[in-house]
């Protein structure tokens, strides 16, 4: 059975949107520009969010900044690359305001001053709709007859030839992507520096859990979020590499490459599923996270220069940007296809002749298949396939045989790849001679861009060592390079496996190798050299001459608080001649083998030099790292409270504290404790700061009335209260009292931060001896609990365990 429906066909997704509606502008955001400060300039625009302050100073926000600001009703001011360490890119400022109606004005004050290379309006991209059909069909219907544009483009051969390799990371930037869809699961991207739900950021990129991608709009690490609403990015995956050769679902031309997901839609309501909200930072998380492809199917017309300084900072790092040229039908620039560095790509049908529905222009760089494209999608009704229309479409595709590319030559830049992706595309112009010089360079063949891109020779392995200056066991192999070696950092890889042809043994990665040998001897060595192309052997006899009288070890990494002081454990072998420590910041005897470090200051790297009397130069170093002592500060400074009254406690200064004795406290190792104390308490603080450094404090709580018969009135001494029976209790407990005179009780359970939970007497009690049985009611949850006493207005408290 065929079920179809009429639905609608994206492009792609909204760039940064503010509103529902744009009143000043219909082709940018409303209340919302970039400013871009010059690079030599020494002037800084500080970041400031309201209720906050701008500051004149003679470098950052210099007072005519400042007025400008402030005759625009500037909201708030933010780097627009936070992360960034390129230099231009930092001086890109995001800059709210509520004058909306003068943005030109805005503009044009802030463009006249010298420092100012640019202000723009953010620009608002627009979906581009059409009508197309969605079909379900059961998923073990699929034959590879019904993915025509594989067969169009020629994948069969170009997998002939590679089928891509799983280190080369296409990059698809747009809504959620189904991360776990039987056919993209096995090709997600898994971040190799992240360890996974541990809320550490692990490789220290600005991202917390990165481990498939991220989602940059909702600053979580799941770019799957909402994907059975937001399903386009599925579709946009499926199509650039859909895992392939699995039996099931769809193939797709990029077969082995991996896929990052980069959510850039914030989380959407009924009328704004549509919106990429977050553009320039998917595309920036892309970069940084070291994408090889990255995929815009998204757009409008509106261009931005800090759009295009972000892509020339990627194309900078290698990376080759593909996307959708875009739907409108119009002979038009479409934006992000029409930047500089983006490979720009228009939407062709079975036929090869354009649909009428591709936006065509000379800015255009290649078409490939974009209709009825059969792809995934995270839509349960579809059962997890579609059939898919638009230069969204169109655009992975071509991502994919980029990644195949790629996968060939890691060398090639993004500038030899684009050419070798034109220069191999099929001339489709007889077809569409009213789109002369708007349709690139034809339709792209996967086959010929992969013959075209070469892929590297044959790496002959060889290597050779010295040993003519060795002073310790450990000899340096470096690699001599072969006749097709590639000039391109990680083409090649190296393997170094040494043995005595007994039992030790030793290996290595990397271009040149230290291997350390326990003794003299005759050794086998083999170096083996990999590529794309393969790889080769080579095997060589050394004879190794250790020396055992020159060793040095420095010692190890440490750690010093502020003030203290250590010996230096260094030790070496060597008849020693001369000895040097630099520094010699904090170091007693920098030429002695192991000083004492007096850490009066911060730390660093100390290097060894220790020079034998047989000439040889030995040197190590470690790293000691120098931290202060935490400086703490307790509030409120100077506290008398009534016995059974409740005081939050904050200490502050400390990464981690204790507090002795527990007495009163509700948490000894909390930084905000509340205490209920019944009588004066001193406690000693100890907080624990960086590098495990230590301060103790000691801190006197002060009570008025130090027992029960001084806080009660005079009237009522010799009342008596006995603690709770059973304590831990579990389903009732027992209370007790006598007083010398009939009085007025209230008695009331509080939690451990002063919230009155429950009455256990549910009236006021009026008499001299209260013994009753309180039953705990089920509601209540096991915990640590104060019994908090009213007698005639003082106050008495006890601390009571539920524990069932």
């Amino acid at each position: 059975m065929i079920l179809k429906k009429i639905g609608l066909g994206v492009l792609g997704l909204l760039v940064s949107l503010a509103g529902l509606s744009q009143n000043i502008d219909a082709e940018s955001v409303d209340g919302k520009i970039f400013v871009k400060i010059s690079d030599q300039s020494p002037v800084r625009i500080a970041s400031f969010e309201r209720p906050g302050i701008l500051k004149e100073s003679s470098t950052e926000n210099p007072k005519e900044l400042v007025e400008i600001f402030e005759a625009y009703q500037t909201q708030s001011i933010s780097a627009t690359f936070p992360r960034s360490d390129q230099h231009r890119l930092s001086r890109i400022y995001t800059i709210e305001f509520e004058a909306e109606e003068q943005v030109e004005a805005y503009l044009s004050e802030l463009n006249s001053l010298p420092y100012v290379e640019y202000a723009e309006k953010v620009p608002l991209y627009r979906i581009e709709a059409f009508e197309e059909e969605e079909v379900f069909e059961p998923n073990d219907r699929r034959i590879f007859n019904d993915l025509y544009h594989l067969d169009l483009i020629n994948a069969a051969e170009a997998w002939d030839i590679s089928q891509g390799s799983e280190e080369v990371v296409i990059a698809v930037v747009d809504d959620a992507v189904l991360i776990d869809h039987e056919d993209l699961a096995a090709n997600i991207w898994v971040n190799p520096g992240e360890i996974p739900g541990n809320g550490v950021d692990d490789d220290r990129n600005g991202y917390i859990d990165d481990v498939n991608g991220f989602d940059v709009a909702t600053g979580t690490p799941n770019p799957g979020g909402l994907a059975q609403l937001l399903t386009h990015g599925t579709r946009v995956a499926g199509c650039a590499s859909g895992v392939t050769d699995n039996g099931r679902g769809i193939a797709s031309i990029g077969f082995n490459c991996k896929i990052m997901a980069v959510k850039a839609t914030a989380n959407p309501s009924s009328v704004d599923r549509n919106r990429v909200t977050n553009t320039f930072e998917g595309v920036k998380y892309a970069i940084d996270a070291g994408a090889d492809i990255v995929n815009m199917s998204f757009g409008g017309g509106a261009r931005n220069q800090t759009f295009q300084e972000l892509l020339n900072e990627g194309n900078r790092q290698g990376i080759v940007f593909v996307a959708s040229a875009g739907n409108t039908g119009n002979d038009e620039e479409f934006f992000p296809a029409a930047y500089n560095h983006v490979i720009s790509v228009a939407w062709t049908g079975e036929t090869d002749r354009v649909s009428g529905n591709s936006t065509v222009h000379s800015t255009v760089d290649i078409a490939a298949p974009g209709q009825s494209i059969r792809t995934t999608v995270s839509n349960i009704t579809l059962n997890g396939y579609t059939r898919t229309s638009g230069t969204s479409f169109a655009s992975p595709i071509v991502a994919g045989v980029l990644g195949l590319m790629k996968s060939v030559n890691p060398c090639a830049t993004p500038e030899e790849l684009e050419t070798f992706l034109k220069n191999s595309a099929d001339n489709i112009s007889a077809l569409n001679p009213s789109f002369a010089g708007k349709i690139g360079a034809g339709r792209v063949n996967a086959a010929r861009a992969l013959e075209a891109v070469a892929a590297p020779s044959l790496v002959e392995a060889d290597f050779t060592f010295d040993n003519s200056s060795m002073c310790n066991n450990r000899i340096p192999f470096t690699f001599i390079t072969g006749a097709g070696e590639q000039e391109c950092e990680g083409v090649n890889r190296y393997t170094w496996e040494v043995t005595d042809g007994g039992e030790f043994s030793n290996s290595a990665q990397g271009e040149t190798a230290s291997i350390e040998f326990p003794e003299s001897g005759r050794y086998e060595v083999r170096l083996t050299v990999s590529n794309a192309a393969g790889s080769t052997s080579t095997v060589k006899t050394v004879d190794i001459t250790v020396n055992p009288g020159a060793f040095i070890d420095a010692g190890s990494d440490t750690v010093v608080c502020l003030g203290e002081s250590i010996q230096l454990g260094s030790t070496t072998t060597a008849e020693v001649n001369r000895i040097q420590w630099l520094p010699e910041i904090g170091l007693d005897d920098a030429a002695s083998l192991s000083p004492t470090f007096q850490a009066r200051q911060g730390g660093g790297t100390y290097q060894l030099t220790v020079e034998g009397e047989d000439g040889c130069i030995l040197v190590d170093s470690i790293q000691i790292d120098v931290f202060r002592l935490p400086i703490i500060r307790v509030t409120p400074a100077d506290t008398s409270v009534m016995a059974g009254d409740s005081v939050v406690l904050q200490v502050r200064g400390g990464l981690f504290y204790e507090w002795s004795p527990s007495t009163y406290l509700s948490d000894t190792t909390i930084s905000t404790p509340l205490a209920i104390p019944e009588k004066t308490t001193t406690y000693t603080i100890k907080a624990i700061g960086a590098g495990r450094c230590e301060s103790e404090l000691s801190y006197t709580l002060n009570v008025l009335g130090d027992s029960i018969g001084t806080t009660l009135p005079s009237f009522l001494q010799g009342a008596r209260i006995d603690d709770p029976i059973p304590n831990p209790a579990s389903e009732s407990v027992n209370l007790f009292a006598t007083f010398p005179t009939s009085v007025s009780v209230e008695l009331s359970l509080y939690s451990l931060e002063g919230k009155r939970l429950h009455a256990i007497l549910p009236h006021t009690w009026v008499g001299e001896e209260l013994d009753t049985d309180w039953k705990i009611p089920s509601g209540i949850p096991d915990g640590v609990y104060w019994l908090v006493w009213n007698i005639e207005g003082a106050k008495h408290s006890q601390p009571l365990l539920i524990a069932r």
